[in-house]
């Protein structure tokens, strides 16, 4: 965020538009931090299962079905999770391995893996 209002700052523009644009940069990025931080109080932990039923379970239990989007990944090292809640506003959060025992980021990694597979030919057979 400050960086982005270093580069702002340092361009050859008119001090008024330095400020506005200074302005609208920490605007925004306030606002996504923000957003991070209403996410990450509405989830304590997922549950994913095939065919990308995902869901997300509150601090006090209660579990919410998420729409998982795309740019979603899982690797060997760490998951990026791009969400959206039912109530339509997005979340997005970044889990390492570390965050699991082994069988269970080996079974996130294979649901992953089979998640919307076509399985045989396109013909249907």
């Amino acid at each position: 965020m400050l960086a982005g209002v270093a580069i702002i700052l340092s361009m050859p523009l008119p001090s008024i538009l330095k400020l506005l644009a200074s302005g609208m940069w920490l605007a925004g990025n306030i606002r996504q931090c923000r957003g991070l931080l209403r996410g990450a109080a509405r989830i304590q932990y997922y549950s994913m299962e095939a065919l990308d039923c995902l869901a997300g379970v509150a601090p006090d239990g209660r579990q919410q079905v998420l729409k998982l989007l795309e740019g979603s990944m899982v690797l060997r090292r760490f998951a990026w999770f791009r969400v959206r809640f039912p109530d339509g506003s997005n979340y997005v959060e970044l889990l390492p391995r570390t965050v699991a025992r082994d069988r269970d980021w080996q079974r996130l990694q294979l649901i992953w893996r089979l998640r919307r597979t076509v399985v045989g030919a396109y013909d249907g057979s």
